[in-house]
């Protein structure tokens, strides 16, 4: 329970941080989406109910606080987990850089994914070009941003007995 509810914090401190300070940073009309890294954190980490659920409400609250269509992000989100959740568990390699990788490709997928869904739904279709001309670029930069936090956090992550003190 005690592990749920950290999880369940440390992604609404993540979507706090991404509608506030991230979304006033600006690279050439690109915004870091750092709900990204945290739903591939929780494909490779948490089980599948624990992870559909925190990623679901992610999403949910990222629809609050966009003013996008109900549901929008939480499917968006809630896919994203599963993707992940399934390359984690498909392939047995590990470590930094396929996490790097994954977060890539999910981005990807997020953006395809989100097409699809402005199409079907009938939302304004002239973003649709824009999404897919900075497809790339959204997902390099989701990229950097993971090994930006990665480095973040491994500087002031405490060792475990098996790293050695």
């Amino acid at each position: 329970m005690k592990k749920i509810s950290l999880n369940a914090l440390v992604a609404l401190f993540v979507i706090l941080i991404q509608s506030t300070i991230i979304s006033r940073i600006d690279i050439s009309n690109l915004k870091p989406d750092i709900t990204v890294i945290l739903i591939v954190f929780l494909g490779f980490n948490v089980g599948f109910n624990h992870g559909m659920i925190l990623s679901f409400l992610s999403g949910y609250l990222m629809d609050l606080l966009s003013g996008s269509p109900s549901g929008f992000f939480s499917l968006i989100k809630t896919a994203g987990f599963l993707q992940s959740y399934l390359i984690r568990r498909k392939v047995v390699t590990g470590g930094s850089l396929f996490f790097f990788i994954v977060v890539g490709l999910i981005s990807l997928l997020e953006g395809i994914e989100s097409i699809i869904l402005i199409i079907l739904l009938g939302i304004d279709r002239s973003i649709v070009y824009q999404i897919w001309e900075n497809l790339i670029s959204y997902a390099s930069l989701n990229v950097i941003s993971a090994v930006f936090l990665q480095t973040i956090i491994q500087r002031f992550r405490k060792p475990s007995l098996q790293e050695g003190v």
